[in-house]
């Protein structure tokens, strides 16, 4: 029986274009490369042909966009498979990335992104992933609070620039507690 917005997540650690200090991916001192085996490939089918799910998100401690030179076909037939299956099995696919600008190569195939924000590059994000998409995508933009002294500046910033049609969510920095982030409860007003 397949249950009202049920969600699976799959989290990849491929690699990311940002080395950002408190990501899982930089912690560990060798780059990850992925070959889809038969057997994964399988697992996932098992799992998303069950009914139990209606969505998957793909995020992780790298960016699910990000594909190693050396890799680039295991993780292009990766993501070819992913796209394909939920396209077929009608289940709505969320990407979560860091990518500055989107991929007209997922156009038509995927219908929500999930975009972090927490570089100094956010008003360029906001503005490549906003007038770039034409209203293609369903996106939501992530900023990481307790990343920079200055939060409530670049919130306030960002709420600027949020076209109507978008969303903002707001994240807590894992390695600080909420009392050490600055400007914390002025944020949450």
């Amino acid at each position: 029986k397949m249950l009202k917005d049920s969600n699976l997540s799959i989290i990849t650690n491929f690699g990311c274009l940002y080395k950002c200090y408190f990501c899982i991916s930089n912690s560990q001192s060798t780059k990850n490369v992925y070959t889809l085996t038969e057997t994964t490939k399988l697992n996932i089918e098992n799992l998303l042909n069950s009914g139990k799910y209606t969505r998957l998100s793909i995020s992780g401690g790298g960016d699910p966009l990000y594909i190693h030179n050396e890799s680039s076909d295991e993780i292009s037939e990766f993501y070819k498979f992913i796209i394909t299956l939920t396209n077929k099995l009608n289940i709505h696919l969320s990407i979560h990335t860091n990518y500055p600008k989107p991929s007209f190569k997922l156009k038509g195939l995927v219908k929500n992104f999930v975009v972090n924000v927490h570089k100094d590059d956010y008003k360029e994000k906001l503005i490549n992933w906003t007038k770039r998409c034409n209203n293609e995508y369903d996106i939501r933009f992530v900023y990481v609070i307790g990343h920079n002294d200055n939060d409530l500046e670049i919130i306030n910033n960002i709420l600027n620039y949020l076209p109507d049609n978008s969303r903002l969510t707001l994240k807590q920095l894992d390695s600080k507690q909420i009392a050490e982030i600055k400007d914390f409860e002025e944020i949450m007003k």
